[in-house]
């Protein structure tokens, strides 16, 4: 996913962003009504179980309300005009996600002994009644016989509320099931309240304990200034020894308990630990004082001079209409006053910085969740957790297996073909994006830098780019009407370092079906631009010269004889591992085991396959000729035009690389050279390039002023203002505007499904 990168922060943004889902959200207004439609991921029932935490299931009916419910919030925070598919399939397994730990809340809070009371749950009732049917106020002197009918008449204002739920939250809303859930709501709220507090206290005891072992070596000899640059977070004092100068008593870059302990502190000596709860300094602060003048020593002839300028002062400022003139036009100036004008110190600080009270509450869900089994039943949502996990093969395995589901209900004579192959070209394509973290990831570890990179890593990436484009053409070839698809692909070959007419061209594409997307647009300009820098770099490795005409380049994968049918078949025989990888407390041990089973297979004996161990340096530089003999015959010992790949499971193998650091390569990897550059553009090419870049611009520039205008009040752009960023698009030599592309500009014209 374009969105999984470090798992840790990942799982944080999906837990923050669906906080409100939890403290509310199964009571959140404006519900549409649940049915039976293929809302989500599969097909599923109202009543099947979507997921499971130990024996608590989460319903498809509660899982798909609550998709609904925020739907359109999720919309209007990202406002894309044409979200990309992995978009909507981590909202999806965000929304799945928080109702899981909302279930996991109410599990932690019955087995911490929370209870909640019917009066708790009574008054939230009440809060819910007020908000859907304020009550109409009558006379204060209504009579006796009123009220008593307005008593009888309970029964039938329930109805009125329960109506009231029905139409507003949930069709299916009743008032003793709304008091189940706020029962749920309120479980949770007391368990996440009581924990966050728990874990705070228990923070700030232990840096409490650390800042006072910190003044111990201070008071054992040990100088402050290098304890407060081996210690200290304070970021604007730290590596000045802790020293902040000239602090006032009405300072606001430090702490009030600081700055109050400067001028009670005898200068020279050590403070006691100094707890701060505010949220900008929070944690533990020590201080010694270098400096210090306070107005208590001044002489009667200075603090006169002092208040003479404080009174000129007063005097001024009255005059000029800042000040009010006392009432019994008497202005003073107090001792306080003078003291804050007078009183100053030279201090040294050290701050132990408190941790995230939040981050280390989700840290502790994380390893709570360990001791509970989740199920999750969709494949497409299990195969989501599993890349957060980095478990990148039990994910595609999930994506693989609805695949074949997909494959063996296809009919070629069937009306729905093309919605077989919409699902398809979908999850071929989340398939590839899900191979585009590991190649950020390996790639990031080196910084980029290629030529440093073990030839056994690049040998592994290439494996990694092999599986994400052939996926990725896949993709393109069943549903070329995505621009999404062709930006993504092109993406990739320029982040490869492949800059080709196939670049050019899916990146034009995906600019004229791109439906006035700003998301779209300034994704492109990005590739665009980093095209033109690696063309760039080419032309000047080639000394300058452009070739007269453009070779298509030939991929590895290409002469090794891959197919998507090789490419598959590792991922079939995953699927019903990745199925039963929950990570619940079996399915960890159940790694475990396997790990240890796959240590101890190592250590008996070596493997010969072509995806198994690597005993020496994989020959990735060798000459390939158009059968692939020679880089089989050096990897494999064997001569053969085609890559046998075997299956397998998620067992890792490792190598030696050039600098002695292991390197895992999967068996599912096939391990396959990485391409090399090409070589710079033809001038043509080069041209090509520079004016869709040009005419990206245009179309960012036509996007920004309309949003402008809009912001500014106006309906739409003031039409000579069109007519001039239209001219500049159209006068750029050597572009031709499409008549998709003109379509784009008009308000007025739709587009259907095929671009038309």
């Amino acid at each position: 996913m374009a969105t999984l990168r470090d798992p840790d922060k990942i799982r944080i943004a999906y837990i923050v962003a669906g906080l409100a889902l939890i403290l509310g959200g199964s009571l959140g207004f404006g519900a549409t009504r649940c049915d039976n439609q293929d809302r989500g991921p599969r097909e599923f029932t109202a009543d099947d179980a979507i997921a499971s935490i130990d024996d608590r299931e989460i319903t498809f009916g509660e899982y798909i309300q609550t998709y609904q419910r925020y739907e359109t919030q999720m919309r209007m925070q990202d406002q894309a005009v044409l979200p990309s598919p992995e978009y909507d399939a981590n909202q999806r397994y965000a929304i799945l996600n928080q109702l899981i730990y909302r279930e996991y809340f109410y599990i932690r809070g019955q087995m911490a002994g929370f209870e909640v009371t019917e009066q708790e749950i009574d008054a939230a009732v009440e809060s819910i009644r007020s908000t859907l049917m304020p009550e109409q106020e009558g006379p204060e002197d209504r009579s006796v016989l009123e009220r008593i009918g307005d008593a009888l008449s309970s029964a039938r204002e329930d109805s009125y509320f329960e109506q009231a739920l029905q139409q507003r939250i949930d069709p299916t809303m009743t008032i003793s099931k709304l008091r189940e859930l706020l029962e749920k709501d309120l479980m949770v709220e007391k368990y996440m309240t009581q924990r966050q507090g728990e874990l705070d206290r228990q923070m700030m005891t232990e840096l409490n304990a650390e800042a006072d072992g910190v003044r111990e070596e201070i008071n054992g000899g040990l100088e402050f200034q290098d304890a407060a640059m081996q210690y200290s977070d304070h970021a604007e004092s730290s590596q000045a020894g802790g020293l902040v100068p000239l602090v006032k008593r009405d300072t606001l870059t430090l702490p009030e308990e600081v700055v109050t302990r400067a001028f009670t502190l005898p200068p020279g000596e050590v403070s006691l630990t100094i707890p701060v709860t505010t949220q900008e300094y929070k944690g533990m602060w020590l201080l010694t004082v270098v400096d210090r003048k306070i107005a208590e020593e001044l002489t009667s002839e200075e603090a006169s001079e002092i208040e003479n300028t404080l009174l000129e002062e007063k005097r001024i400022a009255i005059q000029s209409g800042e000040m009010e003139m006392p009432e019994d036009e008497n202005i003073v100036v107090t001792p306080e006053e003078v003291a804050q004008y007078y009183d100053e110190a030279t201090i040294r600080v050290i701050f132990m910085s408190a941790d995230d009270v939040q981050r280390l509450f989700w840290d502790d869900v994380q390893e709570g969740l360990e001791d509970h089994t989740i199920v999750i039943n969709d494949p497409e949502l299990r195969a989501i957790r599993h890349a957060t996990f980095q478990e990148w093969a039990y994910a595609t395995a999930d994506y693989m297996g609805l695949i074949v589901e997909n494959q063996e209900a296809w009919d070629p004579e069937s009306p729905d073909q093309y919605a077989y192959e919409m699902k398809e070209a979908r999850l071929r394509y989340l398939i590839a994006m899900l191979w585009t973290d590991p190649i950020r990831n390996l790639t990031f570890t080196y910084n980029d830098n290629w030529d440093e990179m073990p030839e056994n890593s690049k040998a592994l990436l290439g494996g990694y780019f092999a599986l994400c484009m052939m996926n990725f053409n896949r993709a393109v070839e069943l549903q070329d009407i995505e621009p999404w698809y062709r930006l993504r692909r092109g993406q990739v070959d320029v982040f490869r370092r492949q800059v080709t007419p196939r670049v050019i061209e899916d990146m034009r594409y995906a600019h004229e079906y791109g439906n006035r997307d700003m998301n779209v647009e300034y994704t492109i300009l990005d590739s665009l631009m980093q095209a033109i820098r690696l063309d760039d770099a080419a032309l000047e490795e080639a000394d300058g010269e452009r070739p007269e005409e453009w070779v298509d380049p030939i991929y590895p994968e290409e002469e090794l004889g891959l197919t998507l049918d090789q490419i598959d078949q590792p991922f079939i025989e995953l699927i019903d591992l990745a199925a039963g990888n929950e990570r619940s407390p079996e399915g960890l041990e159940e790694e475990a085991a396997m790990e240890a089973e796959r240590e101890a297979m190592e250590e008996d004996s070596e493997s010969d396959d072509v995806l198994s161990v690597v005993e020496e340096e994989i020959p990735v530089e060798a000459e390939v000729d158009e059968t692939g003999e020679e880089i089989i015959d050096e990897m494999t010992g064997e001569a053969s035009g085609e890559m046998d790949i075997d299956p397998g499971d998620e067992d890792d193998e490792t190598v030696e690389t050039d600098d002695d650091e292991p390197v895992e390569i999967p068996d599912y990897v096939p391990l396959v050279p990485i391409p090399e550059p090409t070589g710079p553009l033809t001038e043509e090419l080069r041209t090509e390039l520079e004016d869709l870049r040009d005419l990206v611009q245009a179309q960012i520039d036509v996007l920004n002023a309309s949003m402008q205008a809009q912001q500014s009040g106006q309906q739409e752009i003031p039409p000579e203002v069109l007519e001039q960023l239209q001219a500049e698009m159209e006068s750029e030599e050597g572009t031709e505007v499409s008549e998709e592309a003109e379509n784009l500009l008009q308000e007025d014209v739709e587009t259907d499904e095929s671009g038309e």
